[in-house]
């Protein structure tokens, strides 16, 4: 419901949140999603494009509870920013009415200021993670022929690669790793940096026979 900040709020007030350790849930502060579609003939009855681009920016909450540590250090709520960057092609083709080919490209680019999966009730901004530009690209292909009335030729080939650089928080780096096992909060430094990188191909090739009268009756092999 609306409130004199924002259009969602808990019913029930932050102190009494807190004190069972349930944090918030998260409000965005803004979100802005632009997208842009272009299609059409390149060549008449022939060849056709469909080209996308989208760009995502957020702004939200986080469920950080606010507390101080033994050291006297006050941890307070933080917002997470993030951004992402989408790009898309595809090209679809008829040269003859026998074959049909279809090609595609995606990539794209996401930024977290406090990666989404280290986010925690109990985990202040300088122990969380930040995806620095992940980037990912996909591409794919397939072409479908007729062979004759019955007889079909399918081939279809994907590549796919990922790349995501996480990096220590900027405030946290420098310090070691502290954790209260009494009370389940953990602050100083994230982990370590690391790079995670995937990469993935995959081809499928495949003949489809449609037989008329075969032992009686109709077959696809």
């Amino acid at each position: 419901y609306y409130s004199d900040r924002t259009l969602a709020s808990p019913l029930r007030p932050r102190d009494a949140l807190s004190a069972p350790g349930v944090s918030r849930p998260a409000v965005d502060n803004y979100f802005w999603d632009i997208a842009f579609s272009l299609a059409g003939p390149i060549l008449e009855d022939a060849l056709w494009y469909f080209t996308n681009a989208r760009m995502i920016f957020q702004s939200k909450t986080t469920p950080l509870i606010p507390w101080e540590d033994p050291l006297g250090n006050s941890h307070l709520a933080f917002n997470q920013r993030s951004s992402e960057k989408t790009e898309f092609l595809k090209l679809s083709s008829q040269f003859v009415p026998q074959l049909k080919v279809i090609a595609s490209v995606c990539a794209a680019q996401r930024y977290q200021s406090a990666y989404e999966p280290t986010l925690s009730w109990n985990l202040p901004q300088q122990a969380t993670l930040i995806l620095d530009n992940e980037k990912s690209l996909m591409a794919t292909g397939s072409l479908s022929y007729q062979i004759d009335p019955n007889t079909y030729l399918d081939l279809k080939g994907g590549y796919s690669q990922q790349k995501i650089p996480l990096k220590l928080n900027d405030k946290g780096q420098s310090k070691p790793q502290y954790s209260d096992q009494g009370t389940g909060f953990v602050w100083g430094s994230s982990r370590f940096n690391e790079i995670l990188e995937r990469k993935r191909f995959q081809a499928q090739a495949a003949i489809t026979r449609f037989q008329d009268r075969l032992m009686a009756a109709d077959h696809e092999l």
